[in-house]
């Protein structure tokens, strides 16, 4: 066992790039080799609809990355309390790349009064976005992109979930509108809270691929929250897997989001690990 730990990167867009011409002289275009962060990515009409556009033209601008390694990365934000039934933090026993990666776990079912951030379990560093530069000035400017490396082991009943990602455009203690990413029942990766709070109305859903147990796997989230424009899409490996609308209510940017493990009290066991979990602002432009 390790204490809590993560890595910051905070940096800009990559520099544009250029093509040779027969003498060898480098000619510039506009066109942009895609960022890793939106390399793969499925696209698909409902994008469209939702009026969500091709990434592979994307242009990632400031990013927060962290790799789970260094404690400094997250010593100001909020990280949940340990319970007798939920635990977390940094170990070496399962990670995707690096060192050390986070893992939460849960070792009983809970009820009233058992979980102190309750009813629910809660085992996570938050990643308050308005803390990393000039704080109070605000979060990520819609829309984002968040990429996150999962590995789970957990077993749902009807009416239970897990959730893998919350996002929040409210930088208060009370997280007053968040939407969230969850795996369902019957496997199946999901948003909630969409499109307004307490409602699970997807414009998308994929019920043909399931999550995988015990392996790494790579979840892609983009979120636009600027008022008339509001859209979540999620792809998991590359595969678009849901998507829906989002009226955000306030703000226009991602003020804070939390990972880890997050589940209903009736859950009594359950194992993740998080790695490699980046949050960038992006641009589109025409290709």
């Amino acid at each position: 066992m390790v204490a809590l730990a993560t890595v910051v990167v905070i940096s800009g867009a990559c520099s544009a790039q250029g093509s040779s011409d027969a003498s060898g002289a480098r000619v510039p275009t506009n066109r942009r080799p895609a960022d890793p962060l939106v390399s793969g990515l499925e696209q698909s009409p409902a994008l469209t609809d939702l009026g969500i556009p091709d990434l592979q033209h994307a242009t990632v601008d400031r990013r927060f990355h962290t790799g789970f390694e260094d404690p400094a990365d997250v010593a100001s934000f909020y990280a949940t309390p340990q319970s007798a039934l939920t635990h977390h933090e940094v170990t070496t026993e399962q990670v995707h790349s690096g060192g050390a990666a986070h893992k939460a776990w849960v070792t009983g079912a809970g009820g009233p009064g058992i979980e102190r951030d309750g009813p629910n379990h809660r085992g996570y560093p938050t990643i308050q976005l308005h803390k990393l530069t000039n704080p109070g000035a605000g979060g990520a400017q819609s829309p984002t992109l968040t990429e996150l490396w999962v590995w789970l082991d957990v077993k749902l009943e009807a009416g239970q979930w897990f959730s893998f990602a919350t996002f929040s455009n409210d930088r208060s203690d009370r997280w007053d509108r968040v939407v969230t990413v969850n795996l369902d029942p019957a496997g199946y990766v999901d948003v909630f809270h969409v499109p307004r709070p307490n409602e699970g109305r997807p414009a998308l859903q994929r019920t043909d691929v399931h999550f995988p147990m015990r392996t790494w796997v790579r979840l892609t989230t983009y979120l636009d929250l600027r008022p008339g424009r509001g859209a979540i899409a999620v792809w998991q490996d590359g595969v678009l897997v849901t998507a829906a609308r989002v009226d955000p209510d306030l703000g226009d940017r991602l003020e804070q989001a939390h990972f880890g493990l997050y589940a209903p009290p009736e859950v009594a066991a359950a194992v993740v690990y998080n790695d490699d979990l980046t949050i960038a602002e992006v641009r589109v432009s025409p290709p």
